[in-house]
């Protein structure tokens, strides 16, 4: 079991001090077995939290740096790369590297709204979402508008993102004497509604920013998985006599960088547990150890909660990348894994990933409770949690649950209890996996193929390895609609005609349904399974009719894009 800490970024103001720095003091050893990055990472950590540099400073410049350390550009690039993702430094183009200073909030005369900030990005910004109401205000937002929790507020929540998916949801509440009634036509930029309509001018913004794990409900809303670490944005907006305007409030995930694409981050990991066993589910070694993350450093309370663990555990824990360094060695190059759910093994890769270490490994897990499904069918009711089934099997709880190490070994007892060789041998492969989701029957499916891989989620769309299908009858390219409609989880599918049997009495003459589905099974790399479909009339009227109000909806967003 392997348990991630939430990430709770600092609260920044973005004001900085371009000062020279003095010679910096750090002493590296070219015989150490550390590696020189590692050092000079843990003393620039130690010096830029000092009085004298804390507040704003510039580093010195790298090739100065480099020489006075007598080290490659590269290795010291590495360090002050680890330091900028901790959110220690930042690096300012044409400026230089400076030292974040660390306070409640940041405050931003020049700033742009959201449909500024996606337009000068050359995105087109989408309202999937857009909600008005009454609500009494909490006792942050009368502190904030002086006023009282007596009266109702307008609030508006607002889903927003581009064309393709959405990526940030908000909330916001407006003082009360603006005069806002909630039937404005919010589809409007909301600043240029208060300006144009209420003489209200947005002047000055005050920032606080921090993150929490997502909930059913944001997770819903941001098309992520409970868990996943997101972003939480506060944003003060005041006119230029500073009187309040607005409370608002951003979510939308936290993102890293993985090969030019922005991904998901899902958390630091804070405790590994893990047991070495056999076909039989007999324990060969244990692992256990508590990591100490360099990036997010508080504990977050609901791990605490959960696990038991404190601030005390955390700051004794083993710097995470010699952890994990030091658990991929006791796991081996060729071990399979094993886990309860499907959550562990991304959350494993992408800290590999983020710690420099190689993330291709494991190339084989399972989700045990798949394992354990098929010997015990699961019944209304019951539950799939590990401490529900360590009970209905009746198995003795001598351990305490959600410590990693624990919770592995009560794994380990549940597997005991199973014919485990023959419930691995059956383990579908992800290729089956996404037959049996893209393929059901009954229906005509055609050609099934799958392409793995890739890191951008669209790839599909754009590579014409992929997007390109040939005709199950001639063999020509066939052409797909234009209008694609999604189907459950990351499924989309669209009608293709092929230009030769169009209109005839073959099976491709009344079309062809072209069907994808996606999946990121280790958390960094999409998997695309493609098939054709031979519909019958009954797929086909859905489909027309489903299609008709996709474009209606397109064309209504259209002109409320072009209203703006």
């Amino acid at each position: 079991m392997i348990y991630k800490n939430e990430i709770l970024l600092s609260q920044v103001q973005f004001s900085y001090f371009c000062l020279n720095f003095s010679i910096m003091k750090i002493s590296i050893d070219h015989n150490s077995a550390i590696p020189l990055y590692l050092q000079i990472e843990n003393q620039l950590r130690n010096i830029i939290r000092e009085p004298e540099y804390k507040k704003g400073k510039m580093l010195p410049n790298e090739v100065d740096l480099s020489k006075q350390l007598g080290i490659s550009r590269n290795t010291l690039r590495q360090a002050i790369n680890n330091l900028v993702t901790e959110g220690l430094l930042v690096r300012k183009k044409g400026i230089g590297t400076i030292v974040v200073n660390q306070s409640v909030s940041s405050k931003a005369k020049n700033w742009l709204s959201f449909t500024q900030e996606m337009k000068a990005q050359g995105i087109e910004p989408t309202n999937y979402e857009l909600h008005t109401s009454w609500a009494l205000p909490s006792e942050e937002i009368c502190r904030f508008f002086s006023i009282t929790d007596e009266k109702k507020i307008l609030k508006l929540e607002r889903l927003r993102g581009n064309p393709e998916f959405p990526f940030v949801y908000f909330i916001s509440y407006f003082n009360p004497r603006i005069g806002l009634t909630g039937n404005e036509d919010f589809s409007r930029p909301l600043y240029e509604i208060l300006e144009q309509d209420y003489s209200s001018v947005a002047k000055i913004s005050k920032e606080e920013i921090s993150a929490q794990l997502a909930d059913k409900f944001l997770a819903q809303k941001l098309e992520i998985k409970p868990g996943d670490a997101i972003l939480i944005r506060k944003r003060f907006v005041y006119d230029p006599g500073g009187r309040p305007l607005e409370w608002n409030i951003g979510y939308q995930p936290y993102t890293f960088n993985y090969h030019g694409v922005q991904q998901t981050f899902r958390g630091e990991i804070v405790e590994i547990g893990a047991v070495k066993i056999d076909e039989d589910a007999n324990v060969l070694d244990t692992f256990s150890i508590h990591l100490r993350p360099r990036i997010f450093r508080k504990l977050q309370h609901h791990i605490a909660k959960v696990t038991g663990l404190t601030q005390a555990d955390l700051d004794k824990g083993e710097p995470i990348v010699q952890g994990l360094r030091r658990f991929m060695q006791w796991c081996g190059p060729d071990a399979e894994f094993a886990e309860w759910g499907m959550d562990d093994v991304p959350v494993l890769k992408q800290n590999l990933y983020l710690c420099n270490i190689d993330e291709s490994k494991p190339t084989i897990w399972y989700d045990l409770q798949q394992v354990f499904l098929r010997e015990h069918p699961r019944k209304e009711g019951e539950g799939m949690t590990l401490e529900s089934v360590v009970t209905r099997l009746g198995l003795p709880m001598e351990r305490q649950f959600h410590d990693a190490l624990s919770d592995t070994l009560y794994t380990a007892d549940v597997c005991r209890m199973l014919d485990l060789r023959a419930g691995l041998a059956a383990y579908p492969t992800e290729e089956e996996s996404l037959r049996a989701s893209l393929c059901p029957t009954p229906g005509d499916y055609r050609d099934f193929e799958v392409f793995r891989g890739y890191v951008e989620q669209y790839t599909w769309r754009t590579d014409p390895k992929i997007y390109i299908m040939s005709c199950p009858e001639c063999g020509a390219p066939l052409t797909p609609d234009d209008v694609w409609l999604k189907k459950g989880s990351n499924s989309w599918y669209t009608l293709s005609q092929c230009p030769h049997c169009a209109g005839s009495s073959n099976a491709a003459g009344k079309g062809v349904f072209q069907r994808y589905k996606l999946a990121r099974r280790d958390g960094l790399h999409w998997s695309y399974a493609r098939c054709l479909q031979i519909p019958d009339d009954a797929s086909l009227a859905r489909w027309e009719k489903q299609r008709t109000a996709q474009l209606e909806r397109m064309k209504a967003r259209a002109e409320k894009q072009a209203a703006e």
